[in-house]
């Protein structure tokens, strides 16, 4: 069962990024340039350091991550929007902060700690703009992920250790699929005309 739910959790985020790419292609979504760049870097770090610390879970949804935000970070430089706001540069600021503590301590546990804020603050800039302009992204792009941390996280092993990054990941895409419903609903009711 526990390989059966690894593949699950390495090739849906395979299924999501194919749907995004086209989804991108078609010009209904435009992934966040900075958002995107940072993930590259991230993500690469962050399969580096599960790798050192000899990690049996998360290092299969890191390895898939790698691929996808390469692919993804190549299309939001031609078809993306965003990376030149203060708020942007805030993010990366901090983001870099965040992957230089990670790189300063040599310690596995708190390299990632450290990864999954910078991971967090680099998606900053994607949340805003699902909260501003949730039809330039698609939900079932982040729901086909939620459900693959959440897989990785069933495989285990279960230590907090173990899940720990699989599940930040569940509950990060969660909330975007949450955002991107929610606020599309909420423009969809909007330009409803009045009930007379």
């Amino acid at each position: 069962m526990r390989n059966v739910l690894l593949m699950v959790g390495s090739g849906l985020p395979t299924l999501s990024t194919i749907v995004y790419i086209i989804s991108v292609v078609q010009g209904k979504t435009k992934p966040h340039r900075t958002t995107y760049t940072l993930f590259v870097l991230i993500t690469s770090l962050t399969f580096a350091s599960l790798l050192a610390s000899h990690d049996r879970s998360g290092i299969w949804l890191a390895g898939v991550s790698v691929l996808q935000t390469l692919a993804i970070c190549g299309l939001a430089f031609k078809w993306g929007m965003g990376g030149k706001d203060p708020f942007d540069v805030l993010c990366v600021l901090l983001c870099v902060g965040g992957i230089a503590v990670w790189l300063a301590t040599g310690e596995s546990l708190i390299g990632l700690l450290a990864a999954i804020v910078a991971d967090f603050l680099a998606l900053l800039p994607a949340l805003r703009k699902m909260w501003r302009h949730p039809y330039t992204e698609i939900w079932t792009f982040y729901a086909l992920d939620t459900v693959a941390a959440l897989a990785i996280v069933a495989a285990g092993p279960y230590g907090w250790r173990a899940v720990l990054y699989p599940g930040y990941l569940s509950s990060v895409n969660f909330l975007c699929v949450a955002i991107i419903a929610w606020r599309q609903r909420q423009k969809r009711i909007a330009s409803l005309p009045l009930a007379q």
